[in-house]
């Protein structure tokens, strides 16, 4: 868990990212594993998705079929969380778990939430929110960006701007305000994946009530992919975790990450990296 959080706010690569939170997972020794990942449509996305496949759901999760393994997917545009997916993934991978009442095995659960933005860099300096998309640049999430300037036209718009409405409105406003255009879409981004991380958390602790013999962890990872011309690299923005004893409600969630006040954010590069500090 040590080496998850200590990604937070840090640009990482990808693979380091998945590999951290697998370590996590595996120190804890389950006899089942079951994931959720939440991915946007945008085909830039397709580096966060492969390697969450390679690095975490190949080594842990059970086998679907014979030589196959799959995570449970929620890929849409925005990388929203869809009510009743966590549910879902729950009751799916309970099946792989101790057929025993009552077993003291260890279940553990992982959903990982990846909202995106682009990234270009110019004789200004780097530029959130654009990508070189087949030679031309291009609003990445373009999915938030419409939903950010007010694009309503089309109901797949109108729902991501409705997911937006849970990112309280004085950090939206404060945003909108004051952070300079090259980097109001990652302030956004940032924003949009912890609050859909914790709609999934909150969901998630629902489901695993259900399971009431069993014993449980969660970890639920809130991701800003940085979408980029060269290899994509990740910033972790929250981690929640918590425990569900056998017969018992879950503990109290522990919440580590940036959270959901802008104003206390600093952008930071270190060698052309990343770094968002949270004072």
């Amino acid at each position: 868990m040590e080496q998850l959080l200590a990604l937070i706010g840090q640009e990482s690569d990808l693979r380091t990212v998945t590999t951290a939170l697998r370590r996590a997972v595996e120190r804890d020794r389950p006899a089942v594993v079951g994931a959720l990942h939440i991915t946007c449509s945008d085909e830039a996305e397709w580096e966060t998705a492969a390697e969450f496949q390679r690095d975490f759901v190949e080594p842990l999760l059970p086998s679907l079929k014979v030589g196959r393994k799959a995570a449970f997917r929620s890929v849409n545009l925005g990388a929203r969380y869809e009510a009743g997916a966590c549910r879902v993934m729950v009751h799916h991978f309970a099946l792989a778990g101790p057929e025993e009442p009552g077993s003291e095995s260890l279940q553990t659960y992982a959903v990982k939430v990846n909202a995106h933005v682009g990234m270009m860099d110019t004789v200004d300096g780097p530029v959130f929110g654009r990508f070189l998309r087949f030679g031309h640049p291009s609003a990445c999430c373009g999915a938030l960006t419409a939903a950010v300037e007010g694009n309503r036209s089309t109901a797949a718009f109108a729902d991501i701007a409705d997911s937006l409405a849970a990112i309280p409105d004085d950090a939206y406003d404060f945003v909108r305000a004051n952070i300079a255009e090259s980097l109001r879409m990652l302030y956004f981004a940032v924003l949009h994946a912890q609050s859909q991380a914790w709609a999934a958390a909150q969901e998630l602790e629902r489901a695993v009530c259900e399971l009431r013999e069993s014993r449980a962890r969660c970890y639920v990872v809130a991701g800003v992919a940085i979408n980029r011309p060269g290899p994509d690299a990740e910033v972790v923005v929250g981690v929640t975790r918590f425990d569900k004893p056998p017969e018992e409600p879950p503990a109290k969630p522990e919440f580590f990450g940036l959270g959901t006040d802008p104003r206390r954010y600093q952008v930071e590069f270190d060698l052309s990296r990343l770094r968002i500090v949270a004072r």
